[in-house]
């Protein structure tokens, strides 16, 4: 990895680190806020976020051979154990919420199972159990999940992202409930698919533009489906879908902030996370198809996440990545959410698993 990377990548973890620390370990910190002229303040802990971020934290302490990051997954794995609810869902919004989430649910579901992965264990796999039994019951006939969602009675296409879990929870233990229940949802969030490889109702509200980040999350959920079930047909609509992404940076010079299910894009501004999430994309499917132009285009993208970074003096920010490039952009404005941080270090890691995999052939 090149020097500039692998700084950015050693702050990232090191941010990421002070935002478990500021909640006693006890989840990470959603965000830190910075507005100018004022104090800046930590947000409480996040569940949704800290559970995916645990699948980041096992792959780092592989990587970087760090057994105090598996310690901080392993911390941040009992205190979502701790903090379910008795449904077997997790709540929305910051800790200490008592209504359940759909979504939120589906995404410390995949930290859960990346730990039992890793850590098979009794405990866990109640857990999981609990939580897939409960997404499992709010699916309707058709596969749709209506309820407990973001915003009442609007359930997004990004709900690919919790399907996947969902799916993968029945693969890892053969249940066989799981596997139907999230290929009946996947099918009906599939379906909403464009002519155009975009997809109805990828945003945080219905009949508006998405950032960047809400229509990666798409993206990925269809994309982590298709390979688990080996379906050769979803995974050419994603790539479609890549290429046109590939196109806007090709024209522009960058990806937008937001873009429309008709490929109308907003580029006065960029959501940093969806920049980094749409690397992972690319780099997975470089993998996939090798070729090299995603390779090239995921580190395109990035640059903007890397000049965006803060490292300056003030500890609270150094190594975060704002919401928004400018920082004053409408995704997260002022904000570094710490799943932009978890996102950007994903990536590094597949550049990194790249570059070591040439050193060997």
């Amino acid at each position: 990895m090149n020097n500039n990377l692998d700084l950015a990548q050693k702050s990232a973890i090191n941010w990421l680190i002070r935002a478990s620390n500021v909640t006693q370990n006890r989840g990470f910190a959603a965000y830190y806020e910075k507005k100018p002229f004022q104090r800046g303040k930590w947000a409480k802990a996040y569940p949704e976020t800290s559970g995916y971020l645990i699948p980041t934290l096992l792959s780092l302490a592989k990587a970087e051979k760090r057994t105090d990051l598996l310690d901080l997954a392993k911390n941040t794995l009992e205190w979502l154990l701790e903090i379910q609810l008795e449904n077997g869902a997790y709540n929305s919004g910051l800790v200490g919420g008592s209504q359940p989430s759909i979504f939120n649910s589906g995404q410390v579901l995949i930290g859960l199972l990346a730990y039992y992965q890793e850590v098979p264990d009794w405990t866990v796999e109640q857990a999981i159990r609990k939580t897939a039994n409960w997404l499992s019951n709010q699916t309707e006939v058709n596969g749709r999940w209506e309820k407990h969602a973001y915003v009442s009675g609007f359930d997004p296409s990004y709900y690919a992202r919790v399907a996947w879990p969902l799916i993968n929870a029945g693969i890892i233990l053969e249940e066989s409930k799981y596997l139907e229940v999230g290929q009946k949802a996947l099918h009906f969030y599939f379906n909403r698919k464009t002519q155009q490889h975009t997809f109805k109702d990828w945003g945080f509200f219905p009949d508006q533009p998405a950032p960047t980040h809400t229509i990666a999350y798409t993206y990925r959920g269809f994309f982590e489906c298709a390979n688990l079930l080996g379906d050769d047909d979803m995974l050419e609509e994603i790539e479609q879908a890549l290429i046109h992404i590939c196109k806007f940076v090709q024209q522009k010079g960058k990806l937008p902030g937001e873009i429309d299910e008709h490929w109308n894009a907003n580029y006065k501004y960029q959501c940093l996370t969806g920049n980094c999430q749409f690397a992972i994309l690319l780099l997975k499917m470089y993998q996939i198809r090798a070729r090299l132009e995603y390779l090239e285009m995921a580190k395109s993208i990035l640059q903007p996440v890397l000049k965006s970074q803060y490292m300056g003096k003030d500890e609270n920010r150094k190594g975060a990545i704002p919401g928004s490039s400018p920082v004053y952009g409408p995704y997260f404005r002022f904000r570094y959410p710490n799943w932009a941080a978890k996102f950007f270090l994903d990536a590094c890691l597949l550049i990194t698993e790249d570059e070591n995999q040439k050193l060997y052939t």
